[in-house]
């Protein structure tokens, strides 16, 4: 059965190296898989720095899109969290022979639906000026928002892998009534791929009613992953998770 490459991308503060263990399943089962960092992004503060000013959602689709350049076909891409954002501007450019979104962040349009989901944006609000800062990820709240679902004993080792984020590409994810760019908008219709969207059914950061608004852009149903919460691509049984999407891959080949 021939098999698309599979294009990982994650998402903020993070590195390529959450997906890790995805990659090594795909790999296992015939696929090519490649989980790259986005631009100044990596495992650990020491990846990140200066650089990271001033970078928007652009940049990193341009990145994204190198590699897809190098690939002998359109990938299939698998985006967590703001990487579902990208995977979905993604396809919207016609570069994607399907995407799967995993707790995806929403494209532009989609206000914030829970407290959590709106605390999680004045906490943006909080630092100020915030689209001209390189933040760095503060524990206690990556716990009460990305990481409930995650073992305690295994939170602060994988809190120790983040690396920093750039304010402006936040800015245009979660404020984009603001961006005068309008990095996050997709036109309706552009999206013509086959699309999945899985969301935990205890995620804070994105609740199941803006995977619900997510997947009706799509004219597709959101599905509830049951027991996962925002990290649900490290949280334990994501291996079952992966198998799924790797079973739904191989369908459209």
């Amino acid at each position: 059965m021939r098999r698309p490459p599979v294009l990982f991308v994650h998402g903020a503060f993070c590195g390529g190296w959450c997906l890790e263990g995805w990659v090594g399943k795909f790999r296992d089962a015939g696929f090519t898989a490649l989980a790259p960092d986005l631009p100044e992004h990596g495992e650990g503060i020491a990846a990140s720095g200066p650089g990271l000013c001033g970078l928007g959602l652009g940049d990193y689709l341009s990145a994204l899109q190198s590699h897809i350049d190098a690939m002998e076909e359109k990938p299939v891409i698998v985006g967590h969290s703001m990487g579902g954002l990208l995977a979905q501007l993604l396809a919207a450019r016609a570069q994607a022979r399907a995407i799967v979104l995993l707790a995806s962040a929403p494209p532009a349009g989609i206000a914030p639906q829970t407290a959590g989901e709106r605390e999680a944006a004045q906490g943006l609000m909080a630092a100020g000026p915030f689209w001209d800062m390189v933040l760095t990820a503060d524990f206690d709240m990556a716990v009460a928002n990305s990481l409930t679902h995650m073992p305690e004993e295994a939170r602060r080792p994988l809190f120790e892998r983040f690396c920093r984020e750039s304010g402006q590409a936040l800015f245009e994810t979660m404020f984009w009534m603001f961006d005068a760019k309008a990095s996050a908008h997709i036109a309706p219709g552009a999206v013509s791929c086959p699309v999945r969207v899985i969301n935990g059914d205890g995620d804070v950061l994105t609740s199941m009613a803006t995977a619900r608004r997510i997947a009706a852009r799509y004219h597709v149903e959101a599905e509830e992953a049951r027991g996962f919460g925002h990290f649900l691509i490290a949280e334990p049984g994501w291996q079952r998770l992966a198998d799924d999407v790797i079973g739904w891959i191989e369908t459209l080949s």
